[in-house]
């Protein structure tokens, strides 16, 4: 009797132990793929209207936009500033939260937007910007648009340019690559 309960007691104890390298090895994996994929984000974009706007040297600012009570587009008066330099994912990081402001956003007014973003009026602050429209499209995904300034200093979708959609779900510097390429088509 005494040598079968050794033998259960032996054999108990290589399980645990298999079950704690097993466990160690699922760690190890899990913690190599959050290395790998450090700029990955696992919530898709669900929403989300934003511009992108590149100065003469590539410094940006990114406005969110919500729909005021008639439906129509309206920049929430927390607009996000990123200065060169920086790489694609941080732009890419940038944009995205952007876009998160967007859910639950309040629509400011146009003095107050002004105010934030240190300008007399849009003509000015437009003066020399390259634009990109990014919004999120349940059907599509992100859907990017290249745009042109107008003299009034106002911007429209140029049609001219094709646009480009990529996944809800990509990386921050899959995001930032594409709206580095479509600026480059840009016009001021």
């Amino acid at each position: 009797m005494r040598g079968n309960y050794s033998i259960y007691l032996f054999y108990l104890g290589i399980l645990v132990v298999v079950f704690i390298f097993i466990g160690l090895l699922l760690r190890l994996k899990k913690k190599s793929y959050e290395k790998n994929n450090a700029n990955f984000s696992s919530n898709p974009e669900n929403f989300g209207n934003v511009s992108v706007f590149f100065d003469r040297h590539n410094n940006v600012t990114v406005i969110s936009y919500v729909k005021d009570m008639c439906g129509m587009g309206r920049a929430t008066g927390s607009p996000m500033f990123l200065n060169m330099p920086y790489n694609s994912c941080i732009l890419g990081q940038s944009v995205r939260a952007a876009m998160r402001k967007c859910e639950g956003g309040v629509p400011c007014s146009d003095t107050k937007l002004m105010a934030n973003l240190g300008f007399k009026g849009w003509r000015e602050f437009s003066d020399g910007k390259r634009s990109i429209s990014v919004k999120y499209c349940k059907s599509t995904g992100i859907v990017l648009n290249a745009t042109r300034r107008s003299e009034d200093g106002t911007y429209q979708m140029n049609y001219a340019v094709p646009g480009r959609v990529i996944p809800g779900i990509c990386t921050d510097g899959e995001l930032g690559e594409a709206i580095k390429k479509l600026i480059e088509k840009c016009t001021a």
